[in-house]
């Protein structure tokens, strides 16, 4: 066989073999969380990785309809702008997040429901009526849906200082800046286990504002939304999501 001629073959099937692995070349999507908000999403200081239930739940989506996941963390007022500009690819929006999706953005279906409550030191109230909370001090995250809540409702009957995530709020209710934080159940719960002082307590019933947890890609991601939605409804997902929740609860948040 003349040079020419298996040079020309050998060319081709390089050619083809390099067309075949870039088929299958791997999609990275980086994934924005809150950067403080356990145990859903936070920074181990052993390993200085974001860890957490949503960071696990996302992983395993991820693997399942065949993408990587790159997390950063962000603070809330962030994340949009960033995933229209195209810096990140999807957020993980806790229960806390408020959504205005509008034409840009377009979200998969919820994979846990959440409530919000008042938190603070015991004794702090006897209720959350207008009455009860009448100039006092409440602690919300930046631009949530708390924020949106305490503004609507409470108006100008209360004082609302906002900070930029909820470890923030939580610090301030500590050191006494606020007299009483309005956040997630779940997160609270968390917190509440690791009071060993057993200082802090709920006040009211659980308020039900907000979607719960679910994931936001642009409009143009529309193909990435649908095998994440599928995967979502599929009962391979049921039994895998319950072994990562149960890592972190010991009750039902579906």
């Amino acid at each position: 066989m003349p040079k020419i001629v298996l040079s020309s073959i050998l060319l081709l099937g390089m050619v083809g073999v390099l067309a075949l692995r870039a088929d299958h070349i791997e999609r990275v999507i980086v994934v924005a969380v809150d950067k403080s908000y356990p145990p859903f999403s936070y920074n181990d200081l052993e390993t200085n990785k974001i860890e957490g239930m949503d960071v696990e739940v996302v992983s395993f989506l991820c693997r399942q309809v065949g993408v990587s996941c790159k997390f950063v963390g962000k603070d809330f007022e962030d994340t949009f702008a960033d995933l229209e500009n195209g810096k990140i690819d999807m957020i993980c929006a806790g229960p806390g997040l408020r959504v205005d999706m509008g034409s840009l953005f377009l979200s998969t279906n919820r994979y846990y429901s959440a409530s919000s409550v008042f938190v603070g030191l015991k004794g702090a109230v006897q209720g959350t009526s207008l009455n009860d909370l009448q100039g006092l001090r409440i602690g919300v995250i930046r631009g949530s849906i708390h924020h949106g809540y305490i503004a609507a409702t409470y108006k100008e009957n209360v004082k609302e200082k906002k900070y930029s995530d909820f470890q923030d709020v939580m610090t301030a209710l500590i050191l006494n800046d606020i007299d009483l934080a309005f956040v997630d159940l779940i997160a609270t719960d968390h917190f509440l286990r690791s009071d060993t002082d057993l200082s802090f307590d709920v006040f009211g019933g659980p308020v039900n504002i907000g979607d719960g947890g679910y994931l936001i890609v642009r409009n143009d991601d529309l193909e990435l939304l649908n095998n994440l939605d599928n995967e979502i409804i599929s009962s391979n997902f049921d039994k895998n999501y319950e072994d990562i929740k149960s890592k972190y609860f010991d009750f039902y948040i579906f």
